[in-house]
Order: C-alpha cells, then structure tokens, then sequence
C-alpha cells in the first residue's frame, strides 16, 4: 500500500481535462480523465507532435537600429523606444501576418476512450494516481482498470477487468481497423506536413465498427500502445510499429522493476511520519512527472510537461525561457534527475546553437548566442514585434542550467564539451552587447523586467529600460561562472581578463528609499505592485549572489520587496506561488514557504494536483478571470522548494535544516539528496536537531558543512561514506 503521501484518491469523475492524472515514458504521455463512472478517456500525446510552420521572425537589417533604439532609452524615451523596436526589429512578415506572431503550437495525438456496458452509477467508484508505483487505477463497482506508462518497451499500456463479463468498447476517433492484428490504427497529417500514427494492439478479437472495437465478454482485456510522427507518413508508421508482448503481467513486473530502480535513485522526504502534508506530496508528485515525463524522453518539458489535450493550448503550450521552463528544472539536479536535466540542455545545444548564433548577429551585430523566450523545437529566435520578445536575458539565464550541471555532478568531460563552451559564447554575446556610460558603467540596454511595467512607460504591456536588475544580476552570474569555469579548465586566460573586468563595471544593486531592492536601475513605481514575476529577485532564488552572509542589506532589501509584492496580493498563479516559497526558503522562512506551499496545493491546484494558471478577458475595463488553464512549472516549483527549506548548496557551503518549519520539527528524513559538489546525503532529524547524517563524495577535497548551527569542515575522497 502506498504511503499517504505518495497516493492521490479520488471518489468522484473527472468533470474536465484538468482534473486528470498523467502518466507517460518521457517520449509518450497520456492523461486519464472519466466521462462518468462507465467511461475513461486516455488522451495521447508524442513529444515531437507539433506543427512545423517555420516562421522567420529575425530582422535582417535591426542591429543597423540598435543605437537609435539605445538612445531613445538613454534620453527617457521608454514609450518612443518600445514602437521604434516594435517597428524597426521586426520583419515584413510579422508586420502583416497575424500567424508570424506565433509559435508552432505542441498538439495533442487523439484520444482513446473506453465505455463499459452495465456499470451501476451508484455503485463504489475510486480513481487514483499511486506515485511510489506511476499506475493510475479506476474501479466502477467490480470493473477495474489500470494505465501506465512503461519505460522499458517505451509504451502505453493498461488493462480492464471486470468481475462478470462485460461489453467493452474501444474508440480511437478517426482510426481504422486492423483485423491481422486486433488493433486500432490513427494515421493523419498536421499542420506543416507533419505525420501521425497511433497504433493500439488490444489482447482479443472485436467487433469492428467504424472507429472503434467491440469487445463481447469482457472479464479481462488488455492492450499497448505506441505512437510514431515525423515528416513522412513511412517515418510516423514505422516508429509506431511494435511487437505487442502479449503478457500484460510480465510486461507490468518488467515495468515495475525498471520504475522501482529510478525511485530508488531519486531522493525521497518524509516528514512526522506518516502524517499527511501537502508540500511533501507536491514533491512525490514532481518527482513522478520527472519520472512519466523525462525518462525516456529527449525534448525538453514544455508549459504542460509533455501533456496536452488541445488543439489551440495556451501560449501554444511552448518552450517558454523567461522562468517557466527553468522552473521546470530547479529540483532536477538536487533531487537525482541529471539525467533529465542534461536531456534538456543537450537539446538545446543540437537545435538551438546555430540559430542563436544567427540571430544574435542579425538583431545585435554581436558573436555568440540569442534566444527569445518563446520557442519550439524548431528553436528559431522569435522577435515578432512585440513588447516583450526582446528581452535579451534568457541565454544568461538558460546558463545558469549549463553550469548546475557540472557543479552538482563535477564532470570535467561535460564541462569541457557542453557547459563551458555555451557559457562562453553568452559572455562573447555580452563582450559585444554591453557598451559604456562616460563614467565607465557598463549598460546593458534594451533591457527589460520580465513581464513587469513602470509608470512613465506602461503605454505597451512590458516596460524597455537599461540596467534592469534581473539583467544586472543575470550578468554578474554569468561573468563569475564562465570565469570559474575556465581558472577549473585551464583555458582562455586572456579571455577571463575580459571577463573579469567587464563584470568589475557593472552597476550595483540599489536600494530605494523605502527599503526594498530596487526593480530598475532608476527609482520607478511599478504599475502592478502585485505582478507575478518578481524578476528583480532572481539573486536570491534561484540564484544565490544575494546572500545573508555576503550582502546581509541587499538580503534584507531583497526580503521587503518581496513582502511588498505579497501584500498587494502577488503570487496569484500557480507557478507565482512556488516561487515564493523558495523565495521564502532562501529567506530562512520556513513557516513561510510552507504557508506558500499550501495555499498552492489547496487553492491554485486541480483536484488532481496539476498546477494552474488563470486566464482573464476584459470586462468593461477590468480583466476578470474566466478559467485557469494547467501550467507544470508550478509542480516542480513547489519541489523546488521543498528541497530549499531542508538543504542549501551555495558558495561551497553545505546547509541542512536552513528553513525547516515549526511543522516539520517533530521528527523527519532525507535520502539521497544531492548536493552541489557532487555529494549525496542522507540525514535525519528529531525536534529540529539532525541526530544522523551520512555523505557520499564523488570528489576529493574540503567540504564545509553548517549543522545545528555549527560549521565543520570535513576533507572527504572519491567514494567516502561519512557517517556523522
């Protein structure tokens, strides 16, 4: 039996897609939801189902307007600034095509529904998601059924038993038969010539008719699952063919095995024993997404990880890289999902590299990389005129990612071949970008802060500047990491020179007269004091340059800000929320976080725990909320933070307990949470006291580590288990 923490049960259908549970491999996924207690849906997705429109969104003339742009901003001419940009960076296209100002869209595969015939409505109904096993099970009286995703044949698969037999019918809109095989067969064509088939293999003969299979007798049916896409309808059938096992038992222990190997890989918390907490099944459940969605996938998790059911999603349910998509990897590294973790940063550096490179010289004139936040796997840099594609922080931030990697798992190789190579050319990108005032400070301009505005220039939905904060702060990250990398490499020592120096010249951070770390470089009002990125904290979480130790008055200024955003009501979406919680964490506000954590799972979650995002429209004047649409980066978030309140790993020091709340103080455990420094540790603790603690090393060296208030230092080799 699961743990009350690693099981989520519900009594009642699901009324909408958003009350489903999701299962998956990493390349297929599937989402369960129930008509009624006589119907299940298994809605399908394939990581690389998208439309392929391939705009051209790139300017080929802007870097020639770059200097007009920068000095409309350096005069104060943030509204004339923002429509010389609108109207000089963009491209003919995009000036008249309403569909150059998109996205390729991730697209759902079909959907496979199973009605039973002589289900009692007032019979008992459960569903579940059992997280320690990634089965979802529904029962209608003495009908049970089973979906899960299995890793090791990278299929779908599920069972129906039913205790007298039963008519059971199998419907694949827009399939056709397969009489040879006893299957179901979806062949059809998206947009931009992309193909798709899916292929289901069912475990007896039915009856044909139309789009579905009847089966007569049902006491137990099973089937698999596969589906295949890709530019050809041959490539899409081919990678759809499979060898159905035929042993669904056999299939499932194989399954199990494979499951309980990467269960007992990943770190895992308890807390007060079996008592039910909220944050401590968010974090099960992130780790269960990792698990459905990751494992054997190569694509990166987008705005709904890789599950889907519409044909038009939000935002186009794309890779978005101004925090969403980041979110989406915070826990992987602490939590033991390198895997997945450089999954997504391989990915870029297949796709995306070129692109970028283009970009940056045809927008800025500047070497190295250029993304916008908004992309699909295409990776084509998507300027299409408006307000906020320009900003020009996302490969600085996307390289904090490339250089986690190496710190938590200290791979030489990786760093030689991936890491650093991407976080040079970043800092070539700033070489080239960044100019200078007369008194010597470096501008960093366009600049913006994601997605907020201030008074003066709220003309346009996001407000241009120079020097915003999160730009400041993403820089100097950037500079300390590329310039560590190469001191740890032996390389490019003239080069880190040039690095050094430019980050000697950045601005500082500013105080406002009230106290609270300034957003802008200039003292500005916000126009939304409750906004839902609170950018300008980037420093503190998820970077760690503004620390208590280090820089106790920005930390102190940094706490006021966000309190500030808080008490004008921020943190109004899902993914809002989880962020401050670990915001909260790096604050050493245990209560807090907690506090942020409930409210995200007891009020901006499904009933199935999926995150939300509200979705307005304009009422007389007033944007009034009209549904909330699932959004994953809030579910990793929330593990984000989690992890923040019981282990932090910043500047080569090792913090256990940093914000453990009055809550948790009774009693809890940590097994295999990794460390940056490439440790693993196992610890314990009774009345806030951590009475047991083991590290793994796989470095030699020092490692300092603050326990119960005291500091040791402790001088480990590779493969050392130290028990304190």
């Amino acid at each position: 039996m699961a743990n009350i923490n690693s099981i989520i049960k519900r009594d009642f259908p699901a009324s909408s897609w958003i009350q489903c549970f999701p299962i998956g491999t990493g390349r297929l996924a599937g989402s369960i939801t129930t008509d009624d207690t006589a119907t299940d849906n298994l809605h399908l997705n394939h990581e690389r189902l998208w439309t392929h429109q391939l705009y051209d969104k790139i300017c080929p003339d802007a870097a020639q307007h770059l200097p007009e742009l920068r000095r409309l901003l350096a005069t104060g001419q943030p509204n004339e600034a923002m429509e010389y940009l609108m109207e000089n960076f963009r491209t003919a296209q995009t000036r008249t095509s309403v569909s150059g100002d998109k996205v390729d869209s991730y697209q759902p595969a079909g959907c496979l529904t199973f009605k039973f015939s002589s289900v009692d409505p007032a019979a008992p109904y459960e569903r579940a998601l059992d997280l320690e096993q990634g089965i979802v099970s529904i029962s209608s009286g003495d009908i049970r059924r089973e979906y899960l995703g299995d890793p090791v044949t990278d299929l779908l698969a599920g069972r129906i038993v039913a205790g007298q037999p039963r008519t059971v019918t199998a419907t694949l809109p827009g399939a056709k038969v397969d009489h040879s095989h006893d299957s179901l067969v979806l062949q059809s064509m998206l947009p931009g010539c992309v193909y798709l088939c899916v292929i289901v293999r069912f475990s007896q003969s039915g009856l044909p008719e139309g789009d579905s299979l009847i089966f007569e007798k049902v006491k137990d049916l099973t089937f698999e699952l596969n589906i295949g896409c890709g530019f050809s309808e041959d490539d899409a059938l081919s990678e759809a063919q499979f060898q159905a096992s035929g042993d669904y038992e056999l299939l499932k222990e194989n399954r199990t095995v494979a499951y309980q190997a990467m269960l007992k890989d990943a770190a895992s918390i308890e807390v007060n024993g079996d008592e039910q907490d909220n944050a401590i099944l968010a974090l099960n459940y992130a780790r269960h997404l990792y698990f459905a969605g990751a494992s054997t996938g190569n694509y990166p998790l987008n705005l709904q990880g890789k599950w889907n059911a519409n044909p038009a999603p939000p935002w186009a349910s794309d890779l978005h890289l101004n925090i969403n998509l980041q979110m989406n990897y915070w826990p992987a590294l602490p939590l033991g999902f390198s895997n997945a973790h450089e999954a997504m940063l391989r990915f870029f550096l297949d796709h995306a590299m070129e692109s970028g490179r283009d970009a940056a010289k045809r927008m800025f004139g500047c070497r190295g990389i250029w993304w916008t936040w908004a992309f699909d796997p295409e990776c084509r840099p998507a300027y299409s005129g408006t307000p906020w594609g320009i900003w020009c922080g996302v490969v600085l931030w996307m390289a904090q990612h490339y250089y986690a990697q190496y710190e938590y798992t200290q791979d030489l190789e990786y760093l030689r071949n991936a890491g650093y190579p991407f976080l040079k050319e970043c800092a070539q990108f700033l070489e080239d970008f960044i100019f200078f005032r007369e008194d010597g400070t470096a501008v960093f301009s366009p600049s913006q802060s994601p997605e907020n505005q201030y008074k003066g220039a709220e003309k346009y939905c996001i407000s241009l500047c120079e020097n915003s904060t999160i730009d400041v702060e993403l820089c100097n990250e950037l500079l300390s990491n590329v310039i560590a990398a190469s001191e740890k490499l032996g390389v490019d020592e003239e080069d880190r020179k040039v690095w050094a120096d430019l980050k000697a010249k950045l601005p500082p951070l500013k105080i406002g007269e009230d106290g609270r770390l300034l957003e802008w470089e200039q003292p500005f009002e916000e126009v939304a004091p409750d906004h839902r990125h609170v950018s300008h904290l980037y420093a503190v979480y998820p970077g760690h340059d503004i620390d208590p130790d280090k820089t106790p008055e920005l930390f102190a200024a940094a706490r006021k800000s966000l309190d500030f955003r808080l008490s004008h009501g921020g943190g109004h979406t899902g993914w809002s929320r989880a962020w401050c919680a670990c915001f909260k964490a790096a604050f050493r506000d245990g209560n807090g976080a907690l506090e942020e954590i409930n409210t995200l799972v007891e009020k901006q979650c499904s009933d199935t725990l999926l995150d939300l995002h509200p979705m307005y429209k304009l009422v007389e004047g007033t944007f009034v909320p009209v549904e909330s649409v699932f959004q994953i980066d809030g579910n990793f978030g929330a593990a984000a933070a989690v992890v923040a309140m019981l282990l932090r790993s910043e500047n080569g020091v090792i913090e256990l307990l940093p914000a453990l709340p009055d809550h948790w103080k009774k009693s809890g455990s940590v097994k295999r949470l990794r460390a940056k420094g490439a440790y693993t540790l196992d610890y314990a603790w009774n009345d806030g006291v951590v009475n047991r603690l083991t590290i793994r090393a796989a470095q030699d060296g020092p490692c300092t580590i603050k326990i119960n208030g005291e500091w040791k230092t402790l001088t480990l080799k590779t493969g050392d288990n130290v028990i304190l």
